[in-house]
């Protein structure tokens, strides 16, 4: 460690923090980017096998044995039907 302060070097959290301000004054934009954006249209869309079943009276799990999707996907498309 005495090395570095000798040198003037500084720890690497240090160098983050300092970056990150400097990414910040430059007006980038910070942090994980955006995913796909799933509208209420593009899941039905996506899952017409599933929303057809649906309609047609099935359960949610018929539907999801039926289309050999997931539980929570079928119960994801309801939720915006």
């Amino acid at each position: 460690m005495s090395q570095i302060r000798s040198e003037g070097l500084q720890p690497a959290t240090s160098c983050r923090a300092s970056g990150l301000a400097e990414a910040h004054r430059k007006g980038q934009k910070l942090g994980r980017p955006l995913g796909p954006v799933n509208t209420k249209r593009y899941i039905q869309e996506k899952h017409k096998n599933i929303v057809r079943q649906l309609k047609q009276g099935q359960s949610i799990r018929n539907t999801a044995k039926i289309t050999s999707k997931g539980i929570s996907t079928v119960q994801r498309v309801k939720s915006v039907l």
